[in-house]
């Protein structure tokens, strides 16, 4: 299951220890394998067998199985196998702006987020504070710290509100930063 926070949670229903009685459980393990990597043991829970899963990998396989085992240290065969690939659908934060206005243009900074599924971000400009904005790069700004953007083709004496965002791998666009505003001039 994905609910945007890519994480996973699901049933498993691994078998008893052959010849125990349900008293003599102990816990479950709990093994991952993603796409074609090994299969580790990611958790090992008591009686309740419910895990959730915080570490996933969006559009990649997820395979887990589940076994029990006893105080006595028994341990009974896998589960069969269950499946999922988690859907990336949460967008980054929003960035930190700053901007100074340059000669026909703006100097914008903002931080691109350490997160490793951050690819960039967009910067927006309007006339008008609060927006509506327009895009002012035609693609993604691919960054993996700060970002430094020049922005380009305004006119000098006139104020600009301006906003950026960050994307992730998937295309996942984030909200708005703050709003900074610079007027162009030599």
């Amino acid at each position: 299951m994905d609910d945007g926070s890519n994480e996973i949670s699901s049933s498993l229903t691994p078998g008893s220890p052959s010849g125990c009685s349900p008293g003599d459980l102990a816990g479950f393990g709990i093994t991952r394998q993603i796409g074609s990597g090994p299969e580790v043991l990611i958790a090992a829970t008591g009686t309740s067998g419910y895990f959730r899963d915080y570490m996933t990998k969006p559009g990649q396989p997820h395979t887990y199985r589940s076994y029990s085992f006893t105080w006595e240290g028994a341990v009974s065969a896998d589960s069969a196998p269950v499946t999922i690939t988690p859907n990336d659908v949460a967008a980054p934060p929003a960035p930190t702006l700053s901007a100074n206005g340059v000669d026909l243009g703006a100097e914008v900074d903002f931080e691109a987020c350490y997160d490793s599924d951050v690819l960039g971000g967009n910067v927006y400009s309007s006339t008008s504070s609060g927006g509506p904005y327009q895009k002012v790069n035609s693609q993604t700004i691919y960054a993996s710290g700060n970002i430094h953007y020049t922005v380009t083709g305004l006119q000098n004496g006139v104020t600009y509100y301006l906003v950026a965002t960050l994307v992730d791998q998937t295309g996942n666009e984030g909200a708005y930063s703050n709003e900074v505003a610079v007027t162009p001039g030599p």
